[in-house]
Parts: structure tokens; C-alpha cells; sequence
């Protein structure tokens, strides 16, 4: 069997989570600074789905990114643009996205 082969067999599976540190809404969206716990948003790929928030069980849709400065970069510091898609709206200070791609 080929490594191509080995490959398609494996199932992929990527796991970002962030702890929420600060909200801003705008317009339609919510800005996020989040803190990474595992992970990373840089890279994960175009077909993200979305993220659902621990605590509420709500859906969010994965919007937008900004760039942090390089310090904030390397203390995983993402601020991301998220808007509501189902389930609870609620979110708060400390709250944990997460996205699970299998």
C-alpha cells in the first residue's frame, strides 16, 4: 500500500480551542480575543467549521481574522470575527470555542 493510500485511511482530525479574553461587537459579528489552549487558527484550512462554545453549546461561523502584534503572536493571542449561526448566543469573558474537524 502506497503512503497516498495510507493517508486517505487515516481520518484528520484538528482541534483548536480558545479561551475567550475579550468582545467587541461590530455590526453583524462579534470580535474575539482569545488566548489558544490547543491549536491554532493560522493554517486550519478554508473549509473551518464552525466553532461551537463549550459552556452554551452555541454555534458560531468563523468570519474574519486580524493579526496580533509579533508578542501577541507568540503568547496566542488571535483575534478572530465570529458571527451567531444556531443554538445559544450567549457568550462571556472565559468561555471556550472550540473547533473539531475529523
Amino acid at each position: 500500500m502506497g503512503e497516498q493510500e495510507k493517508e486517505k485511511m487515516i481520518p484528520k482530525k484538528n482541534k483548536l480551542e480558545l479561551k475567550i479574553l475579550g468582545m467587541l461587537p461590530v455590526d453583524d459579528m462579534v470580535l474575539i480575543t482569545g488566548k489558544l489552549i490547543t491549536g491554532d487558527v493560522y493554517g486550519i484550512g478554508k473549509d473551518v467549521p464552525d466553532f461551537r462554545c463549550i459552556e452554551t453549546g452555541g454555534r458560531w461561523e468563523w468570519v474574519g481574522l486580524g493579526f496580533d502584534s509579533p508578542k501577541g503572536q507568540e503568547e496566542g493571542i488571535r483575534l478572530i470575527g465570529i458571527e451567531h449561526s444556531e443554538g445559544s448566543k450567549d457568550l462571556q469573558l472565559g468561555f471556550t470555542l472550540v473547533i473539531e474537524e475529523i
